[in-house]
This record gives C-alpha cells, sequence and structure tokens, in this order.
C-alpha cells in the first residue's frame, strides 16, 4: 500500500482540526453571557483536545517516517568466492563486496522512488565515461537496493540492444514472462507501445504486483546510436517513449 497520499490526507485533517479547535475555543472563551452547552464543553476541553490533536500529529508523523525511511544498504557475501569480478561489471551477485558508491545508489532510488510519488523520473539516464562504473552501479548497487524496497517494484534482466535491440528486448522480455513464448512476445511487440503495455500488465500479474512500477534497464543504450540504423531504431517500441 503506497501510505503518502495516506500521510498527505493526515498532516491537513490534523492541521484543519487543530486549526478549527482553535478559533472555536478563541470564540467559545470571548463570550461573557450565556453560551451554548457545546460551545461550553468545547471551552472546557479545548486544551487537552489541542494537546492530544499535537500529539497525534507527532506520533503520525514519526510512524509515517519509520515506514517511509530509506532501506539501509546491506551487504551479504560468501566468502569462499572471489571478491573481484575482474574487467567484468558487478552483477546483483556481487552486490556483497560492491562498496563506495551509496551515495549514488541513494540518488538514483530517489529518482525512481521518490518521497512524493508525483516527482518520480520515468527515465533516468547513468552517464559517464567508458570504465568508470555505470554498469556495476546500476546492476550492483541500484538493483539490489530497489529489491530492498517495501513497495514491490518488477524489475527485468539487463539487456544490452546490440545489433538487433528489438531482438535483445523480446528475448529479456520472453526470459521472465512464463506464459510466453519468444514469437508471442514478439508479435506483441510489433503492436508498438499498447503491446508493451501488454506484455508488462502480464509481468506484473505474474510477480503478484498489479500496480506494481517496472523497471525496464537497458546497458549500453548508446548501442542505439552506434550499432543500429534508423530503420532498426525505429523498430524499437520504446524509443518514442
Amino acid at each position: 500500500m503506497d501510505r503518502r497520499p495516506v500521510k498527505l490526507v493526515l498532516d491537513v485533517l490534523l492541521m484543519l482540526l487543530g486549526a478549527l479547535l482553535g478559533m472555536a475555543a478563541n470564540y467559545a472563551t470571548s463570550q461573557t453571557d450565556q453560551v451554548p452547552w457545546p460551545l461550553r464543553l468545547l471551552r472546557e476541553w479545548s486544551v487537552p483536545l489541542v494537546a492530544v490533536v499535537l500529539l497525534l500529529l507527532v506520533a503520525g508523523q514519526v510512524w509515517l517516517h519509520f515506514l517511509e525511511r530509506p532501506v539501509a544498504i546491506t551487504r551479504t557475501w560468501n566468502s569462499s568466492q572471489p571478491p573481484y569480478p575482474g574487467l567484468e561489471a558487478f552483477t546483483e551477485d556481487d552486490a556483497g563486496v560492491f562498496f563506495g558508491r551509496d551515495r549514488e545508489i541513494r540518488d538514483l532510488v530517489g529518482r525512481l522512488n521518490p518521497s512524493a510519488p508525483t516527482r518520480a523520473h520515468r527515465f533516468v539516464a547513468v552517464i559517464g565515461p567508458s570504465g568508470s562504473g555505470k554498469s556495476s552501479l546500476v546492476r550492483a548497487g541500484l538493483l539490489p537496493a530497489l529489491g530492498r524496497r517495501r513497495g514491490l517494484w518488477v524489475i527485468t534482466p539487463p539487456f544490452a540492444p546490440g545489433a538487433d535491440p528489438l531482438a535483445s528486448f523480446t528475448s529479456t522480455l520472453a526470459a521472465v514472462l512464463p506464459d510466453m513464448t519468444v514469437e508471442q512476445v514478439q508479435t506483441e511487440l510489433a503492436q508498438g507501445p499498447a503491446g508493451v503495455r501488454r506484455c508488462l500488465d502480464r509481468l506484473r500479474t505474474a510477480r503478484g504486483g498489479r500496480a506494481a512500477p517496472v523497471l525496464l534497464v537497458v546497458d549500453q543504450l548508446e548501442e542505439l546510436l552506434t550499432l543500429t540504423g534508423a530503420q532498426d531504431r525505429g523498430r524499437v517500441p520504446l524509443a518514442d517513449r
């Protein structure tokens, strides 16, 4: 359940209630003549009620803070496994020995899954010189961090466009859609963005999160420009999204 709208409603209602209690109490205590019993009751209990509302506001804020606080970056590692992948990029299996990029990991998570849903980025690019660790940051940093979030994320395996980006994307989706073959996925993708949405809806259903956000991870995105022509790029359903 997304608790952020609940937090906003709770804040507004509690602040409004506190303001109304203050105004009503001020009105009730300013009357010197006979006061109706509801205002008389409010006058007698206005201070305790305001105190209770403030305590509820503080308690609600603390409760929601603990529910929505970022998950700490924790690492586990099999000591019998070599900690260095050599010239290869770190993967999710290497997350236990991936250090030094916590700030960048939190920044990426904050862009994809911010406190305010309306501020979420639909497209996040990780840009840097060749060999600077972009793939490692995403695979061994971002993906494990999203997997530990309390909200359910559906993440497709990272894929590189290569010389045939549509075939790469098709194979990636078919690998995580147990009820569809490569040919069926290819038929759906040929329908354009509508076909992509149907595939992603099936993926959400298979992972048990019908409203969960889906993250498509494209590694070496520059291959769309360096290895493919304009005609091949136009065949990728996500190229215009």
